[in-house]
């Protein structure tokens, strides 16, 4: 058997944020011996790098599956090549999130492969949001911003928002908000250089002015 696409889009896999992925179905006399291979990525060396998905077993049966990575997508270079994660013996039957760091030796493209590697006559694996990006910290968006025009009709109005509390990946942020900055077609308005509190609410006024010609 192989990997293959993955359509399913229910309220159990709803957890993951990705409407399909890759499946491994077992095969009852062969033991697994598949892969499924990203498409080539381009990485830098030296950086940190975080490398997450969301995977699964069927059922509660012990499977096995490694994570590599290669210079090439070939099944032979990437069975010698890094290895990033393994699962021996897997029984997770729930969606799990896996989130690694990587640090390339060198840069250029590379592939990251997943192996199907169980004995025969398991069952099956899920795989599914696969994902790799620079392993920065990033507020996540103000929310509740609003825009109230001025009482008089004066060229003016008045902006709130709530300062967030959490990163972009929906952990709490560890440190302040260094700065909040406010522009207006691309032109730099206001900065805040003074570290905010978490969740404060800020509100300021913009006037706007007009030029005849």
């Amino acid at each position: 058997t192989t990997w293959e696409y993955d359509s399913t889009d229910d309220d159990i896999s709803k957890v993951t944020g990705a409407s399909c992925g890759v499946k491994y179905r077992y095969d009852s006399k062969n033991a697994a011996d598949d892969w499924v291979v990203s498409p080539p990525i381009e990485l830098s060396e030296g950086v940190e790098y975080v490398v997450s998905y969301w995977y699964k077993a069927s059922k509660a049966d012990k499977e096995r599956m490694k994570l590599m990575v290669a210079e090439s997508p070939d099944a032979s270079a990437l069975a010698a090549g890094r290895q990033i994660a393994s699962y021996d013996l897997m029984a997770v039957a729930v969606w799990t999130n896996e989130e690694l760091t990587f640090v390339p030796e060198k840069s250029g493209l590379l592939y990251f492969g997943f192996h199907a590697c169980s004995n025969a006559n398991q069952w099956g694996m899920y795989l599914r949001g696969f994902s790799i990006k620079e392993n920065k910290v990033y507020p996540a968006a103000p929310s509740g911003l609003t825009v109230t025009p001025d009482a008089g009709r004066a060229l003016s109005a008045t902006l709130a928002w709530e300062l967030p509390t959490t990163d972009d990946n929906g952990n709490p942020l560890s440190v302040g908000i260094m700065s909040v900055k406010i522009t207006v077609m691309g032109s730099l308005l206001l900065n805040f250089l003074v570290m905010p509190p978490h969740g404060l609410m800020l509100r300021f006024q913009v006037r706007v002015y007009t030029c005849m010609m």
